[in-house]
């Protein structure tokens, strides 16, 4: 569900930057080009006013998320990396990304991540690093930076595209 203000004190006709995402619902809207727009009754907002409208939607295919192991960057081969989008909205995402350790011995992980646009918030890991580009290198919390041999640990960000 998403709510439109009007705050101005005049009236306007509403519109709102629309998904990259396949629409399986749309209702109190409709898509006009790169946007969503009110329909005949509620187009149009009076002065400190609002409206709501909702959508369902399904990930375009190549930006499906998944739990497929990321390409191994990482300097000690036994930590391996996985991400999984949790929510796109087309001007952001947050993704959860898993750290395991696949050897029999303990390790201080670090692992690097590719990072569409800027992050905004990040819980459970340390940023270390830009490398390149979208690559960043993270690294663990006091509390998570050990891993056991085959142990996991999941930290998660925000970025804004």
């Amino acid at each position: 569900q998403v709510t439109v203000h009007n705050r101005s004190a005049s009236a306007v006709v509403w519109a709102s930057p629309a998904i990259k995402d396949q629409l399986t619902q749309i209702w109190n809207a409709q898509r006009s080009g790169n946007r969503f727009v009110g329909v005949e009754w509620n187009a149009r907002l009076a002065p400190n006013s609002a409206t709501e409208f909702g959508y369902c939607a399904s990930k375009v295919s190549g930006k499906e998320a998944n739990d497929e192991p990321q390409i191994r960057r990482n300097n000690d081969s036994r930590v391996q990396t996985f991400i999984k989008i949790e929510s796109d909205w087309g001007a952001g995402y947050c993704a959860r990304v898993s750290v395991k350790n696949t050897g029999n011995d303990a390790v201080m992980w670090r692992t690097q991540v590719d990072v569409e646009g800027s992050i905004q918030q990040l819980w459970n890991a340390k940023k270390e690093a830009r490398q390149s580009g979208k690559n960043w290198v993270f690294s663990g919390m006091d509390y998570n930076a050990s891993l056991g041999a085959n142990a996991e640990t999941s930290f998660g960000f925000c970025a804004q595209r």
